[in-house]
């Protein structure tokens, strides 16, 4: 009986033993994802910082080394070094204001949120020229929501591309634009404004006002992009950000 005895007890320990431990391990778990997703997000958002910060200063550069004054101008370099779907130009004041966000991906451990995880921060790049100073700019954070329409603006940007891409020549028209536009460019009846189409040899440039806005209540953004398409169907068109249509 002493054995039987022994062998009930040791069994007892473990049945109290093991659940403790499991949950130690548990907590210990939740601990140590915790510390690593801090430190993994961390870094990602440093890095999406890294990426803003690169934009703004390469743009700042080539406003100084290239000297561009003229609205168009301007807007292109912002347009290259940021990739921001919106540029507002603002005459009166001279300045010139880009919106977009940034975003990094990081894998984020943990029982139940494991996965890709993305950090995604909203910034706005204001570019000013003033006589004697040249050209300053300042990069401002902002929160996800103001940048709502701008990642509108892209989306709506990327479906007229699409779907100029696809027209045949006798439909590369104002008239012919405006109607495939509306009819297949998405919903709205102010989404998209043709301004002018024009052709040159064996291209043709379209010029159109989008706008997007993120429900009744929310912001609304209005940018002017000229798409130059060779007159070869199904060659996507280039689609550049104009400073006014």
């Amino acid at each position: 009986m002493p054995g039987f005895t022994r062998g009930v007890t040791t069994c007892c320990l473990v049945v109290l033993v093991l659940p403790v431990v499991l949950l130690g391990w548990f907590w210990f778990s939740l601990w140590h994802d915790g510390h690593v997703n801090e430190r993994r997000e961390r870094a990602a958002e440093a890095s999406v910082l890294r990426l803003a910060s690169r934009a703004a200063r390469d743009t700042r550069r080539a406003l100084a080394g290239s000297g561009p004054t003229g609205p168009e101008a301007v807007t292109g370099v912002l347009w290259r070094h940021t990739k921001a779907p919106v540029i507002t130009y603002d005459a009166p004041h001279g300045t010139y204001t880009a919106a977009r966000s940034w975003a990094v991906t990081y894998d984020r451990k943990g029982f139940l949120s494991a996965g890709p995880t993305q950090v995604e921060w909203c910034f706005t790049l204001v570019a000013h020229h003033a006589p004697g100073t040249g050209w300053t700019t300042r990069l401002t954070k902002r929160t996800r929501a103001d940048c709502l329409a701008s990642r509108l603006v892209d989306r709506d940007v990327v479906r007229a591309r699409d779907v100029l891409a696809s027209l045949p020549d006798e439909l590369l028209t104002r008239a012919g634009v405006s109607r495939e536009l509306a009819a297949r460019g998405g919903q709205g009846q102010d989404v998209f404004t043709v301004r002018k189409v024009a052709r040159e040899r064996d291209r043709v440039s379209v010029t159109v006002r989008v706008r997007a806005g993120a429900g009744s209540d929310g912001p609304v953004a209005r940018q002017c992009y000229r798409f130059t398409r060779p007159l070869a169907r199904g060659e996507a068109p280039v689609a550049e950000p104009l400073a006014r249509c």
